[in-house]
């Protein structure tokens, strides 16, 4: 069967189709999967969706059935629609098949129609018509050769909202004659007569079936039968009444036409079942025979396509092994020749390499006796390396000697006034040499060097910052120790490297933890600590420095000049750095001189505290930005602030990271 494509749906409705080719890729074949493919007849239509592409055809997955469509509400009810189909009213072109009337504003009918003469239609079907609810979306407008016509997309899925009989009189009066043959009434015999003499002279009423309705429709539209039945109107009318008044009659009717209709279902069906199976078994094995012929047609392919490709292979094989040879001979020639070379080549090394072993020879007894003339060198060598240690340790212990000597005769340092802690913000407040930040970087730095902290300075007024801070604490001394190369590890900072003197450090250190010497508060200075191995040394002081370990009147601290160098980056990412600028005022020289910088204090530091916990609201906003061991020494930091009186939120600015995290452990441990 041939299936022509006429439209197809988009957003805006059904456009026609000028090359249905083009919109299935250029396959003529679809193929439609369902159990009434072969009810479908000519004229009829259908709307389809491809689901997917075979071999050679579409396979049509979702389809819908679409309905002749007429729009006869006008007439007003389903009576004088099946009079004005009977009457040969309805005249369209449209082909026989299941057509939806509207016979109401919110009603349609399901009939099925056959046409007469090519342009009438009759209703094909007797009894009851279907009544549904009409729904305009339904409705779809197909183009067809510059006109449009209207389709029915019947959707409804529940039960008839009212059926109609739409039996015909013919018919209806042949099933009451049936039923009163055995009746008394006198008219019966009239009535059979009358009735018999039009179905001979169109068709008998005894072989009058359901399914031939055109013939009772003809007989129905006959003048003659129409003027019989309008001259007897009171025998209709009576029998009329008689077949309502007697309800026996009216059981017969209904047991009578339940009895058939169950027939005519039953058969029906069976009927169907039988259709079908056979079409089935039709289909398949036609199928089947299909495939056997494609399966074949395709073995036969392949072998002829597997026979050339395997003769094509033979000659390829053939080719290749000729040229192989040629090449295998030709690449043996130039391997022979080659070799013959190489064998050349290495003849003419063997005798050169003779001759080099020979010379080789002679080199060798020369070196032996060079070899015996060092190792007589060596032996006169390790004498005079013994011979030395014994005086460098003899010189060594002559020097440590001279520097105790040395040392000895340097007096204790003089003690200046005495300041305590509480009196030290009052006393750097009324200084005249410092500015007001370079009183506020001086507080911080006492603060610092309280907390077990070496702060390292910076910037371009670190001498003369050290200069007032020496004088204001530490008896107007400081210790310092240039930092050089030979300075790497700890140790270094107390003993000068591979003699064992005490460096300047070591004095003061020394002098801080005697018993002998009267102790007063000193300032460490090691200068220029980039020039040494800082990042060896400074984590060590650091740590002996938190951890207390060192006196508390020994106050170290570093100075860096070049602060992009490699150990100053490593230096300054561990310590707590201070920026050395405008720290003393524009007259500082002058009123040092006139005022006298000679007068000297002595700090008193006190004990060191112990009891960290007064820190921990001034740390708790900061915990996130701050790490344990850097939250440890802020809290150290925070206590000397309040224990000088100074305030705390400049000193936690310097111990924050932005990278650094900490936890509640943190004030837990501040706490205990």
């Amino acid at each position: 069967m041939n299936i022509e494509v006429i439209a197809r749906l988009d957003e805006t409705g059904w456009i026609p189709l000028e090359n249905a080719r083009h919109l299935f890729g250029g396959v003529q074949e679809v193929e439609l999967h369902c159990s009434h493919a072969k009810t479908i007849k000519i004229g009829e239509w259908e709307m389809f969706q491809l689901s997917k592409k075979g071999k050679k055809f579409w396979i049509v997955g979702e389809h819908k059935k679409l309905h002749h469509f007429a729009d006869l509400s006008n007439l007003g009810n389903a009576s004088q629609i099946q009079r004005y189909i009977a009457s040969n009213e309805l005249k369209t072109t449209e082909a026989s098949g299941s057509w939806i009337l509207r016979s109401r504003d919110t009603e349609i009918l399901q009939v099925e129609l056959r046409q007469i003469q090519g342009v009438g239609h009759l209703a094909t079907a007797s009894g009851k018509i279907p009544a549904f609810p009409f729904d305009p979306d339904c409705i779809a407008r197909i183009p067809l050769g510059g006109r449009e016509i209207e389709l029915y997309e019947f959707r409804h899925r529940g039960d008839p909202t009212a059926i109609y009989d739409w039996s015909s009189d013919e018919a209806y009066a042949a099933r009451v004659i049936r039923s009163i043959a055995n009746a008394s009434d006198p008219r019966v015999k009239a009535t059979i007569g009358w009735l018999e003499e039009h179905g001979r002279t169109k068709q008998s009423l005894e072989s009058l079936d359901a399914v031939d309705i055109a013939a009772a429709n003809d007989a129905l539209r006959s003048d003659k039968l129409a003027k019989r039945l309008s001259s007897d109107q009171a025998l209709l009318s009576s029998l009329v009444n008689a077949m309502i008044n007697d309800s026996r009659i009216l059981g017969l009717i209904k047991s009578k036409t339940d009895l058939i209709a169950e027939e005519e279902r039953t058969a029906l069906r069976i009927r169907a079942e039988t259709l079908l199976q056979e079409e089935l078994i039709t289909l398949r094995q036609e199928r089947i025979a299909s495939l056997d012929l494609e399966i074949e047609s395709l073995r036969l392919d392949r072998i002829k396509k597997i026979d050339d490709r395997y003769a094509e292979l033979e000659r390829e094989l053939a080719a290749r092994k000729e040229n192989g040879l040629i090449e295998i001979n030709r690449d043996l020639g130039d391997l022979v020749i080659a070799l013959q070379l190489q064998a050349d080549e290495l003849t003419d090394r063997r005798s050169r390499v003779k001759d080099e072993l020979v010379e080789l020879d002679q080199k060798s007894d020369t070196l032996n006796g060079q070899l015996q003339l060092l190792r007589d060198q060596e032996r006169d060598v390790l004498i005079n390396i013994d011979r030395l240690v014994a005086i460098t340790s003899l010189a060594k212990s002559q020097v440590n000697t001279a520097s105790e000597k040395i040392l000895a005769l340097h007096s204790p340092l003089e003690r200046g006034v005495p300041l305590m802690s509480s009196d030290v913000k009052e006393f750097v407040e009324s200084s005249q040499l410092l500015s007001e930040k370079g009183k506020e970087i001086m507080l911080q730095f006492l603060a610092l060097l309280l907390a077990g902290e070496v702060p390292v300075l910076t910037g371009p007024d670190v001498d003369d910052f050290l200069l007032v801070a020496e004088s204001m604490f530490a008896n107007g001394t400081s210790t310092r120790l240039e930092g050089d190369p030979t300075i790497i590890n700890f140790e270094d900072l107390w003993l000068r490297p591979g003699t064992n003197v005490q460096t300047a450090l070591g004095v003061a250190l020394t002098g801080t933890n005697s018993d002998e010497i009267d102790e007063s508060t000193r300032l460490v200075v090691i200068n220029r600590a980039e020039r040494s191995g800082a990042r060896f040394w400074f984590p060590a002081l650091a740590a002996h420095a938190r951890r207390g370990e060192l006196s508390r009147r020994l106050l170290a601290c570093v100075t860096i000049q070049d602060t992009e160098s490699e150990e100053a980056e490593a230096v300054l990412s561990e310590a707590t750095r201070l920026d050395i600028r405008h720290a003393l005022t524009a007259e500082a020289a002058i009123v040092a001189i006139a005022s006298g910088i000679e007068l000297r204090r002595d700090l008193d530091p006190a004990e060191r505290p112990t009891d960290l916990a007064e820190a921990v609201p001034v740390l708790a906003p900061h915990l996130q930005r701050l790490t344990f061991a850097r939250a440890q020494r802020a809290a150290r930091a925070i206590v000397e602030a309040k224990n000088l009186g100074i305030p705390t939120q400049p000193l936690v600015e310097l111990f924050i990271v932005a990278s650094g995290t900490t936890n509640i452990a943190v004030v837990a441990q501040l706490r205990s």
